[in-house]
């Protein structure tokens, strides 16, 4: 959460005026927005070298301990959905802000194929950036599959 919440302010674009960072506590989900397009595409949040918007922001936020200057905010955020057994968190882009979605715990059996595809794709990134490949066994612990039902890890690869 601090992650996220840190992430958003230090992206924002404080030059738009009438929205600006808003975090959203529902039942079945928890949404940050930012008002601003993200300077990179959602995809690459997790392998790309940061950009700031605020560096004066950034700079502070990093001297009270709450970020790094390597960007890895994302990478820890991914870490500790998988470490949580917690669906992926989703990123959504437009013109006008960046969303960022969070969802409790459910289990496999219920996550939608995408949740599962994106949940996939995300692990293989964070794998990639500790220079570690993608693989059944690392998709089992990914989403607590036993050793008997490797056949279900290897479906979702």
């Amino acid at each position: 959460m601090r992650e996220l919440l840190v992430n958003a302010m230090i992206h924002q674009d404080f030059t738009i005026l009438g929205m600006k960072t808003c975090i959203e506590i529902f039942s079945d989900r928890i949404v940050f927005t930012n008002a601003v397009a993200p300077l990179i595409d959602i995809n690459r949040f997790i392998d790309t070298t940061p950009t700031s918007r605020n560096e004066i922001l950034s700079n502070f936020m990093y001297l009270l301990k709450f970020c790094e200057k390597r960007g890895s905010g994302v990478d820890y955020v991914i870490e500790a959905i998988e470490k949580a057994g917690l669906p992926p968190v989703e990123f959504y882009r437009s013109e006008q802000y960046t969303k960022v979605i969070l969802f409790p715990k459910k289990p496999l059996s219920q996550m939608t194929t995408n949740e599962k595809i994106l949940a996939c794709y995300q692990h293989a990134c964070l794998l990639y950036e500790q220079r570690k490949t993608i693989n059944n066994q690392s998709v089992r612990e990914r989403f607590s599959i036993n050793q008997r039902n490797s056949a279900t890890a290897s479906r979702i690869l």
